[in-house]
């Protein structure tokens, strides 16, 4: 890849798709579909001044058309009269969309700077995997650099091929540079909570900030999640689902059980995320995929440890123990879905067949 830093990544937000591409320099940036292209443009002005380049368009137009072509021009000079830029350069792409009654995603959450283990996780179902879930906790951002290591490591797990849904988790809202994660992934206007569509799947993305209240002191004052939530249950107010898909919600801490230890630090924002419980079974959630805990079970609506009643069963799919890291093959079918916990090598750790 001449031009590019990275391999592409696909997210999928709403109903669309935004391709994230960095540049090894500055320049301009598009993508060709068909006989379509579509621009990194801001009210009809390149994006010239980053190397960061996002741009959203249809699910329909890619999927039809199964490939895509990233365009670039170098920049020589940009100024106000006569800019100059290099001749075209190009990168193509296949891709695959998601298709059938069901589908097979890749869970990975919890990673933890650990890249290169959750990509040998992940390459054992690479064939089968439809889409890829990265759910959190990917890590901590404290420069620039940390940003691109995580978007690197998006790239060479989906290949520029396959789509990818893309959520915070605490430890990546940590860190000096923290603020400016909408800037370097995706989000829906700004906010890292959004409905998502693609193939017979739907839901939502949310996003429960940290997992201690905003006053912490570990937190040093710069926090108001408190608030984020609450602009987060209109959100979820607001969202209806299509009843003719699969629908589910992904999260990486589960409002429906924030801790092990009721009553401590981390049994937060109760009647906060008893609002969201509420939203989330009026819109038809058949289940849930979280992290966070690191470790792998079923939560089902009976369970003791539960901190706000649900009717649906919350899957938590990681696993973490010192060298130890285990990610997740799901298989989702309307009824029900089938839970592989395996390692870097392969070996199926632990298994679950959930009904929903």
């Amino acid at each position: 890849m001449s031009f590019l830093k990275y391999i592409p990544t696909v997210f999928i937000v709403n109903d669309e798709y935004e391709i994230l591409i960095v540049t090894d320099e500055l320049g301009k940036c598009a993508i060709k579909i068909g006989s379509t292209t579509y621009y990194d443009e801001s009210a009809g002005i390149l994006n010239c001044t980053d190397i960061i380049h996002k741009i959203r368009f249809p699910q329909s137009v890619l999927d039809d058309a199964g490939k895509y072509t990233v365009i670039y021009n170098k920049e020589i000079k940009k100024k106000a009269y006569f800019s100059k830029f290099g001749e075209d350069e190009y990168e193509d792409f296949e891709f695959s969309p998601v298709k059938g009654e069901g589908a097979n995603a890749y869970f990975l959450a919890d990673v933890h700077k650990r890249f290169e283990q959750a990509l040998e996780c992940a390459a054992h179902y690479n064939d089968k995997t439809d889409f890829y879930i990265v759910n959190g906790d990917i890590g901590e951002v404290e420069t620039d650099e940390d940003y691109y290591k995580v978007i690197d490591f998006l790239g060479n797990l989906a290949k520029g091929q396959k789509p990818v849904i893309f959520s915070r988790g605490n430890h990546d809202a940590r860190g000096r540079a923290a603020e400016r994660f909408t800037h370097f992934y995706i989000s829906d206007n700004g906010n890292t909570y959004f409905k998502f569509s693609v193939g017979n799947i739907s839901g939502v993305v949310l996003d429960c900030g940290e997992d201690k209240v905003d006053e912490n002191n570990e937190y040093g004052g710069v926090n108001v999640f408190s608030l984020y939530r609450r602009r987060e249950t209109e959100f979820l107010r607001s969202v209806s689902l299509d009843d003719g898909k699969i629908n589910f919600a992904v999260s990486h801490i589960c409002h429906a059980m924030t801790t092990y230890k009721k009553g401590d630090i981390f049994d937060i924002e109760r009647d906060i995320y008893s609002e969201w419980e509420k939203e989330l079974e009026r819109i038809g959630v058949k289940f849930m995929l979280c992290g966070h805990l690191h470790r792998s079970f079923v939560l089902d609506k009976d369970n003791e440890l539960n901190t706000i009643p649900h009717k649906y069963p919350v899957v938590f799919a990681s696993h973490l123990d010192k060298d130890d890291l285990w990610q997740a093959f799901i298989t989702i079918k309307k009824d029900m879905i089938t839970v592989t916990m395996n390692d870097r090598n392969g070996e199926e750790k632990e298994k679950y067949t959930v009904e929903i």
